[in-house]
């Protein structure tokens, strides 16, 4: 096959993966903040990144199919949002002092 026949990737294609490795990079030091200040086991690193991913993809489609969050008041999405983060971040940690006293 001819190599100018397959599809070429686009710069808005590359500057798209470019800002998912950032972020990803972000989200990562944010996780590792967690572990450093021993709110989170280190082993529970992935588990934590994993869910907190499944979190933010699930309020995201709510959102954008427009349920449940546009019964908020305005500036209640937003508060739901960090509402949400909190809540994993919080249970995160207390199972992490739980299990920490247990040993």
């Amino acid at each position: 096959r001819d190599l100018h026949s397959f599809p070429t990737r686009r710069s808005s294609d590359l500057e798209l993966n470019a800002a998912r490795v950032r972020a990803l990079g972000s989200f990562r030091a944010r996780f590792t903040r967690m572990v450093e200040t021993d709110m989170l086991a280190p082993d529970d690193l992935e588990s934590a990144m994993l869910q907190f991913s499944a979190l933010i993809e699930g309020l995201a489609n709510t959102e954008l199919r427009g349920d449940a969050l546009r019964l908020l008041p305005f500036d209640g999405q937003e508060q739901a949002w960090r509402n949400a983060v909190t809540t994993l971040v919080c249970g995160l940690s207390a199972r992490h002092r739980a299990a920490s006293r247990l040993t």
